[in-house]
Formats: C-alpha cells, structure tokens, sequence
C-alpha cells in the first residue's frame, strides 16, 4: 500500500499559504488517485510534474512533499520517493503509521542491505505505532490493518535479507541468514493469523487495502519458503518447499492477477526449482515454465530488466550463452530496478559458465572456499566453484570432512560433471592418476595436467 487516505488526512498542512501550490498540490493528487485506479502512465507523469511544482512553490508543504514520495516511487525511483518521506521524518517529532509504513516501503525496495536495515526501523516503527493508535480507538480498524501490513512487508525484508547473505561463504553470515529465515516466517505467519481475523472488517473499510495486505502476507511467506529450499540440501525437501513457495506466490496474485512482482517471484521460484532438479525431463520442464512467466511479464511490462536477467539465468541453466548474453545485453540497456553491478556480476558469471561448459576432464589447483557435512566446496577459478562430495575426497572412506580439510586448504582436484551451473569433483580421481601412474615401469610420479 502506497497511499490509501484522502487528501485532507493528511498529517501536517494540506494547505499552503501559496495558492498556486495549492491548486498544482490539489490537481496532482487527483491525478495520482485516478492513476492508482486506471494505471495509466501518463497520469502518474501529470501528477509527479504537478507535485514538483507544489513542492517547489512551497518547500514546507509537507502533503504535497508526501504525495510527491507516492508518485516516485510508483514510478520505480525508490531512492527519491525515500528522500522525500527521510526529509519529512526528519521534521516530524510523532509521525503517523502511513508516512513511516512508506519510508520503510521505499527503502526495502531498493533491494540494498543497508536499505533493508533502515526500511527495518521504519517499518518496526510502523506497526507500533499503528498498533498504539488501535489501542487507543477500539473502531479504528484501519489502524490494526496498517500494522498487519506493516509486518507483511517487515517479513519480505527478513526474507530477502536472508537471501542476501545465504551465498555467503562464512558460518557466520549462514547463521544471520538463518536468524532472517526464521524472522521472516514468524512475522509473516502472525500477520497471516491477524489479517485472517479481520479481513472481513478490513474489505468493508477499504477493498483495495484488503488486497494490499493479503498480497504482502502471502508474497512475504512465499519469499521465506524460497529461502528455505534454496538451501535445503535434501532433494525431496527442496522440491516440497519449492512448490510451498509457489503455492504462496499463487495465492499473492489471486488479489492482484498481474502484478510484475507475483508474476517474477513465480517464475524466480520456478527457475531455482529447476537449478536443484535431479531429473533431467522435470529440469527441462520448469525452465519453460519460468521462461513463460517472464515472458508474461514483460508483455506487461517491456522494459522490466529484472526479468531480462532471469531469462539470462534460464538461458546459462540451457548452455545457451548466447541468447544468455543478449538478454542480459537487454537488462543492461533498459535499467529500471537492477543495481549496475548486479548486471555486470551477471554478465561476469555468464562468461564464467561459458568457459566451465568446456572443463570435464581437466584438473585444477582449487582451494577449499567452504564446508559442509557432505563435502567441501572448492573454487577452482575466480567466480566458479565446485561440489567436492565426501565420497570423493580420498580413496579410504572418511566420515568427517573436517578431518580430511579446512578452510582454505588448497588441493588438486578433477571436474568429473557439469550438469547446467552444478561443477562436481573429485580428489580421489586425482589420488587414484598419480598412484597408477608412479606404478607404471620406466615412468616418474609426475602431476596431471594442472590448469
């Protein structure tokens, strides 16, 4: 939810002493309104133009800077929308649920860590606040739902804050992405529980605001369960939460049927399900099914460069480079919600996949980047690694990995397999050459070809 008040709800002057800015302020929200209602670019261009001049004509015109922040950040300008709302907290000893709810929005949609700490605080902020003013005005409904959104969007924060730090080689950073996991499924199955006991009384109020909550409660669980199979390592696990997750997603666009974000968050949730497919068939399967649904997604909306770069994905999960390296061509000429570096990582692991398609066979000095009770996983080249299973860590059976390495050990290891991004490899393959070679007659103990 961006802006669900009327125009003279607002707390602060809903007047200025200028009258022009009045009138810019007075026809920019109604633009917005109805933009809000239609979706028609050109009102929410109308309606940000005229909030600037309000805004310009009178600086302290705290409803029309507010405005202002609605309509930047419908545009997609997160950090501007966000300066605007930080500036009026900054004069606002006791600000209200909506303006904290919106600072906190603003900032977790930057999808930047140290966004995602002060969209935190804001939105923490929010539901105690909302939570205080229910409690002090019993028929205040509206209050109570506020809170409940304030969490649905708290439990997205956690969720991809934990996403954020599960590629983290460190136990450290694995028990922080951890602790967000768990965060945000606890939030969000609490607002589910407070959403699913006032819903009725929510939709009298306001249908919109019904929608708006029940999409952030589901997309925030779904988030969390996408986690949660990302990092499970069982297979049958995985797949049960992946398709949790979906679950979810599905239930988030049953209130808004096209809304980008859903539509992403299945297709993401189809091609991560795919990445752990052992199946070839299911494999192939998922990936157009996730291609369909970014496909979906910039019919709505061309020039989404989110997609671009999940269809990239799709395309190196096929060993087409290719047709990868064009639609990540694509996100970088049409930028809209991706960081720069982002897509530059992107193309970086593009070309990575490019040259590892070629590496079965070859045997490489790695080190050892981290450890699992499974096995190591070990960087053979900048930006690749590879799964060494404990099966394949030495020629006599260990049941420890931790007694055979440690992090950082560095050691010869041979690609036995890549199956779409997944590098296998073995060290007892490497034991096992050297050994049958230094028994061959008339032959030194030499190294295999090293990389």
């Amino acid at each position: 939810m961006l802006n669900r008040q009327d125009q003279d709800s607002y707390p602060g002057p809903n007047a200025s002493s200028n009258w022009r800015a009045t009138a810019r302020f007075t026809e920019g929200f109604k633009k917005l309104r109805t933009f809000q209602g239609s979706l028609d670019r050109h009102l929410l261009d109308e309606a940000e133009k005229l909030l600037l001049e309000a805004v310009a004509m009178d600086p302290a015109y705290e409803a029309a800077r507010f405005h202002l922040g609605v309509a930047q950040e419908l545009e997609g300008r997160h950090e501007d929308a966000a300066r605007q709302f930080e500036e009026l907290l900054a004069v606002d000893a006791k600000p209200q649920t909506e303006l904290l709810y919106n600072a906190g929005l603003s900032c977790f949609h930057q999808y930047r860590d140290e966004a995602y700490t002060k969209a935190e605080d804001y939105l923490l902020r929010a539901a105690v606040t909302a939570e205080k003013a229910s409690g002090e005005d019993p028929t205040g409904q509206t209050h109570r739902a506020m809170a409940v959104l304030a969490q649905a969007v708290l439990a997205q924060v956690y969720s991809h804050r934990a996403i954020l730090r599960e590629g983290e080689k460190s136990e450290q950073f694995k028990s922080i992405a951890e602790g967000y996991y768990q965060k945000a499924l606890g939030t969000a199955d609490e607002a589910l529980k407070a959403f699913d006991s006032s819903q009725t009384v929510i939709e009298r109020l306001d249908p919109e605001f019904k929608n708006d909550i029940g999409w952030g409660i589901h997309n925030a669980l779904g988030h969390a369960k996408m986690y949660a199979a990302r990092r499970s390592e069982d297979p049958a696990e995985k797949d049960r939460l992946f398709q949790a997750a979906l679950a979810e997603f599905k239930e988030a666009l049953k209130f808004y049927p096209n809304n980008i974000r859903v539509l992403s968050n299945i297709g993401s949730a189809k091609l991560f399900g795919a990445q752990g497919q052992t199946d070839p068939r299911r494999r192939s399967e998922l990936l157009a099914e996730a291609e369909r649904e970014f496909e979906r997604v910039l019919a709505l909306q061309p020039d989404y460069d989110f997609a671009f770069c999940r269809l990239a994905q799709i395309e190196v999960e096929r060993r087409n480079f290719e047709a990868a390296r064009k639609y990540a061509e694509l996100a970088e000429k049409h930028p809209s919600e991706m960081k720069p570096q982002y897509i530059k990582e992107l193309k970086s692991k593009i070309e990575n996949e490019a040259n590892s398609s070629h590496i079965e066979g070859n045997t490489y000095f790695g080190k050892v980047v981290r450890l699992a009770d499974f096995g190591a996983f070990v960087e053979i080249f900048p930006g690749t690694d590879g799964l060494l299973h404990i099966s394949e860590v030495a020629e006599h059976r260990i049941s420890d990995i931790r007694d055979e390495l440690k992090l950082g050990d560095q050691l010869l290891v041979k690609v036995i397999s890549v199956e779409g991004n997944k590098v296998r490899l073995s060290r007892k393959a490497v034991l096992r050459e050297q050994r049958e070679k230094s028994a061959e007659p008339g032959t030194r103990s030499e190294k295999p070809g090293v990389h």
